[in-house]
């Protein structure tokens, strides 16, 4: 016999496993890495860490461009699979379709924080990434 149910408990926690889920998408799950040899997925966490990092840079000036609508559709398409992943099923290895993306962003804040680097130690006019003077300085 089906039962109703009347407690809107599960639902707060099934919210809370999908979040947690999200989570494991973009990072990683617990168990991520057992059969690996030791060692080996500490040094792909760290990797992965600062492709993020720079790959969250490069969105940020890549906003400040003309290309906001690509960027903007980059961004949609990545919350769109990783929701997808998180919803249906959650696995690290299914990140790797959006890794392409993440290392582009990442080219683009290496790009920039090694022209702020030159700029800083250069001692030059400032200019902007494509060599143009910055005005803001």
């Amino acid at each position: 016999m089906l039962e109703v149910m009347t407690t809107r408990a599960p639902i707060p926690r099934a919210a809370a496993w999908q979040v947690t889920k999200y989570f494991y998408f973009w990072w990683f799950a617990p168990l991520a890495g057992i059969l690996y040899p030791p060692g080996w997925i500490d040094i792909y966490r760290i990797m992965y860490a600062i492709e993020v990092t720079l790959g969250v840079v490069g969105a940020v000036v890549v906003w400040k461009t003309v290309w906001r609508e690509g960027l903007l559709f980059l961004l949609y398409v990545m919350a769109l699979v990783s929701a997808s992943q998180t919803i249906l099923y959650v696995e690290g290895r299914h990140r790797l379709i959006l890794e392409p993306a993440i290392a582009a962003f990442a080219g683009c804040g290496i790009v920039v924080l090694l022209a702020s680097i030159r700029r800083t130690f250069a001692g030059r006019a400032a200019r902007d990434v494509w060599g143009r003077p910055n005005a803001e300085v």
